[in-house]
């Protein structure tokens, strides 16, 4: 019982209580709006296909699950790791066959979004592009090269994070919220 209650307060928590109250708005939007013609969803839907969009959303929402599912099963006291490992293992499984459905759905509420920003010719340009060579390499390129510039970026975050810290406990002292630490050592000055 207690792996079942783990698994379906994971499952909130990924949904989160802002998602089920604006879902019904979000979808009643989404088919309110006008559809293109049908040239254009094409065009929107090869776009779309060339710039692997869906997987691009399933392997965000993979991760996205995971680091969640963890996070909460690190919360969870007094579980025991076999229920912990159940827990994940079922919110894998449910996810893995879910979410394509889910994938397909946004893709396909997403398709009437891009034919009503781009013109028609736009369109055509866009998927020549993509279906170019330098178009493909682009898109099989792009995933290691913003892993290895994500690497870069991550290894400047501790120094920022210090930079922004002493700037803000500073301008902080100098309005009198100096935090316990800074205002003894300002007094020791």
């Amino acid at each position: 019982m207690r792996i079942v209650l783990g698994a379906l307060a994971a499952l909130a928590i990924l949904a989160g209580p802002a998602m089920a109250d604006t879902a019904p708005a979000a979808q009643a939007n989404a088919q309110a709006s006008v559809q293109p013609d049908a040239k254009k969803l094409a065009l929107v839907h090869r776009y779309i296909a060339d710039t692997k969009l869906e997987s691009l959303i399933n392997s965000l929402g993979n991760q996205m699950v995971g680091a969640m599912s963890a996070q909460m099963l690190d919360a969870q006291k007094g579980m025991k790791p076999a229920e912990k490992t159940a827990v994940q293992q079922a919110i894998q499984e449910t996810m893995a066959e879910e979410f394509p459905t889910f994938s397909k759905k946004m893709i396909g509420a997403i398709e009437p979004v891009y034919a009503e920003a781009f013109s028609e010719q736009e369109l055509t340009e866009l998927v020549a592009f993509y279906e170019s060579p330098t178009g493909r390499s682009l898109i099989e390129k792009t995933p290691q090269v913003a892993q290895r510039t994500n690497q870069l970026l991550l290894a400047f975050v501790p120094e920022f994070q210090q930079r922004v810290q002493a700037s803000m406990v500073k301008r902080l002292c100098a309005k009198g919220y100096c935090p316990p630490a800074q205002s003894k050592d300002k007094k020791d000055k």
